[in-house]
């Protein structure tokens, strides 16, 4: 009785929400962008950010942030360069690809040669790789010539041989490493720390390591010992010293020691995150509607069971804990305080949600209305936690906020044009 009352709320809802696009409709000289790059303030606006474009729609193909201050820009000649963040070029050199900077250096690759540069352009080695990794904890994986992986320090220097036929990146001073068809861990000498005897492995979180032997899994330590057997049909990594486990069609989870601590019993789980993992039990509302809890590490449960639906293609979501706040699916994307109380009502509020992503510095999220009577013309800003428009809905699409910059689309006359603007402080 409770899902049913449930499911005609949020009909109503949904009924609710037709009807207030259809009478708060903003016209569409609202959502026109001026020509000198500032918003134009919108009837809705409330806590407005003020804003300037850095790189307008149309003047590259692409825009992709780096890290490190810097912009890659795909040019009309289908290469890329690099810009700073007022719009500047920074570099002479172009690149056929570019991901972004970690631990100071940026991967790339020009005619099939991989090599990694610094922030200011210098490659780090006269070296080319077939195939790189980025840079975790010090070192990068690398592939030379002879399809065998090895690493690199972040002078370019070989401090691992290339003698592995795949490689995992360095997590918690280990890598998983592969030996023919077996996986095992090096240290960063790159001395065989825990022999290569696994199916799969998977890296190492909180002292501990996922592996698979034939179709079963267990855990291992730094050094090799097991916790537990590979007993388990699936597992998910530690997360604040429990791991997630299936049995068959069941769910629970062990603690470091890889006793079970609370009973295999839900039919799916998440991570612990803030003291609390989402737990789903399958049929649990009249009508065969399954149903998600938060529960505590004594599995007792924090936040009660609700159906947690998603409308027009969205996934059924709960989200971890950070900061005292989650994304959960409730028809639209919703958040949630550590009670189970809504922060941001995705049913209440004229934005859409679009992002899982909430900026604490700006207090924004990524999200969308409509603009038209039959709800198919979307436009899309920023919106604050508490449902305040941050960002007028003047885009064709918001990707996310990266610092103090936006990536934004705008439809141009030959398609989709990426942009970039500035949040004014």
């Amino acid at each position: 009785m409770a899902c049913e009352m449930r499911k005609r709320a949020k009909k109503i809802f949904m009924f609710i929400m037709i009807i207030l696009c259809w009478f708060c409709n903003v016209s569409a000289e609202h959502l026109d962008i001026s020509e000198c790059g500032h918003p134009v303030v919108s009837q809705y606006t409330d806590g407005e950010l003020e804003w300037t474009w850095v790189v307008k729609p149309g003047e590259y193909e692409e825009c992709l942030f780096l890290g490190e201050g810097y912009i890659a820009v795909k040019k009309k000649n289908g290469r890329y360069g690099i810009i700073d963040q007022s719009g500047k070029p920074v570099f002479p050199d172009e690149y056929d690809e570019i991901e972004e900077y970690c631990e100071g250096l940026a991967r790339v690759c020009n005619r099939e040669k991989v090599f990694f540069i610094d922030r200011n352009g210098k490659r780090i080695a006269d070296r080319n790789y077939q195939d790189a990794h980025h840079f975790h904890e010090g070192k990068a994986a690398v592939m030379p010539d002879k399809e065998l992986w090895g690493f690199i320090n972040s002078r370019g220097d070989e401090v691992i041989g290339c003698r592995f036929c795949a490689v995992n990146d360095f997590s918690e001073g280990l890598a998983a490493v592969q030996i023919k068809d077996q996986w095992g861990f090096i240290n960063e000498k790159g001395e065989m720390i825990i022999p290569c005897r696994y199916d799969e492995v998977r890296n190492f979180k909180e002292g501990f390591a996922a592996v698979r032997w034939k179709e079963q899994w267990g855990f291992i330590d730094r050094n090799g010992k097991m916790i537990t057997t590979v007993q388990f049909d699936e597992v998910r990594d530690f997360s604040e010293s429990y791991a997630a486990v299936r049995q068959e069609e069941q769910w629970g989870f062990i603690d470091c020691e890889g006793r079970t601590v609370i009973a295999l019993m839900y039919d799916a789980a998440g991570d612990f995150s803030e003291g609390k993992a989402a737990v789903k039990i399958n049929d649990y509302f009249e009508g065969c509607i399954d149903a998600w809890a938060y529960i505590d590490q004594n599995n007792k449960v924090v936040i009660d069971y609700d159906s947690y639906t998603a409308s027009e293609g969205r996934m059924e979501y709960l989200g971890s804990f950070r900061n005292g706040i989650a994304f959960v699916s409730d028809v639209f994307y919703s958040i949630i305080d550590e009670k189970g109380r809504y922060i941001f009502d995705g049913q209440a509020s004229q934005f859409i949600i679009s992002s899982l992503e909430y900026n604490e510095k700006y207090d924004a999220i990524p999200g969308y209305i409509y603009v038209d009577d039959a709800m198919k013309i979307k436009k899309y800003g920023l919106v604050g936690l508490h449902g305040i428009q941050r960002l007028a809905p003047v885009f064709d699409y918001v990707h996310g906020i990266f610092d103090n910059y936006v990536l934004v689309s705008q439809k141009t006359y030959s398609g989709w044009g990426y942009g970039v603007i500035e949040i004014v402080e």
